[in-house]
Parts: C-alpha cells; sequence; structure tokens
C-alpha cells in the first residue's frame, strides 16, 4: 500500500514564518507529535495545538513525562 506525503500551505492560515502543515495520508503530522509530547505548540503564533499539547501534558507524554506538576 503506497501512503502519500504532502505538505499543504495556504497563506490565509500560514504565520509569519510561512510554515506548512504537513500530512501523511490524512494525518497532520505537527498535531501528532505535539500530541504525543515530542514538539510544543507555538502559542506565540497560532493556539493551533494548544489544546495537543495540554493533552500531552495531562498524560505525561513525551517532553513531559518526567514533569513535577
Amino acid at each position: 500500500a503506497t501512503t502519500e506525503i504532502y505538505t499543504l500551505y495556504s497563506s490565509a492560515a500560514s504565520d509569519v514564518y510561512k510554515r506548512q502543515t504537513c500530512y501523511i495520508g490524512e494525518r497532520d503530522v505537527n498535531e501528532t507529535m505535539v500530541r504525543s509530547g515530542w514538539a510544543k505548540a507555538m502559542r506565540k503564533q497560532t493556539n493551533r495545538y494548544v489544546v495537543d499539547e495540554d493533552d500531552a501534558k495531562n498524560f505525561n507524554r513525551g517532553l513531559w513525562a518526567s514533569a513535577k506538576r
């Protein structure tokens, strides 16, 4: 089976750094990394992944695994 990997760029949805969203099939790779705790939401640029980062923190995933709360 072949999985399509692509980036999505929208000038309306981009930030000042013109970052793109990377997808593998239908999965947003950025969201997956933030939700699993291996990336942080860029809160100063967008609120897009804040919920995913909060979820990772609440369940002590990835970077947050040994964080004392």
